[in-house]
């Protein structure tokens, strides 16, 4: 397992687009994620890492142009640049952790297929063909009683 400081940016502007309530908008932090690939990339392949993609977790995340996330991929060694919410990347790994015969395979297949925005549909794909449930129903047959302890 690798270990990557967090993609931060701390331009005023960046930060403003942070917190806007239609989400994060890649705009002009293109240069910063680029950077932040390059520099990271060398450190992954030298640990042996051979294919690497980049997810921008945030709350919610306005539509990326398409244009700009081509060109970055096309330009550094990312593979795919992936915008999943923390919603759906926890019930991600809710779904890893029930879920026996899912591997990184499985999930590779979903955020290594496109670039963009990963939608809660999309989790469907994850699951193993032979289960013929849909994740929703698979979380809820599965889902254990959680108890909380106050003394």
């Amino acid at each position: 397992m690798v270990s990557l400081p967090p993609f931060e940016t701390t331009t005023p502007s960046s930060t403003t687009r942070k917190v806007r309530g239609d989400g994060y908008s890649i705009a002009t932090d293109d240069r910063a994620i680029r950077e932040y690939i390059e520099t990271h990339a060398r450190q992954l392949r030298d640990q042996g890492v051979r294919r690497i993609y980049f997810a921008i977790v945030s709350s919610t995340c306005t539509n990326p142009d398409h244009s700009t996330l081509r060109e970055l991929r096309e330009t550094t060694a990312v593979e795919s640049i992936v915008f999943p919410s923390a919603e759906l990347l926890e019930e991600l790994m809710v779904l890893r952790l029930r879920e026996p015969y899912l591997n990184l395979d499985d999930i590779r297949a979903v955020f290594g297929t496109r670039d963009g925005i990963f939608r809660r549909e999309e989790l469907n794909n994850v699951l193993p063909d032979w289960r013929a449930v849909t994740v929703d129903e698979f979380l809820e047959a599965t889902s254990t009683p959680c108890y909380a302890f106050v003394s």
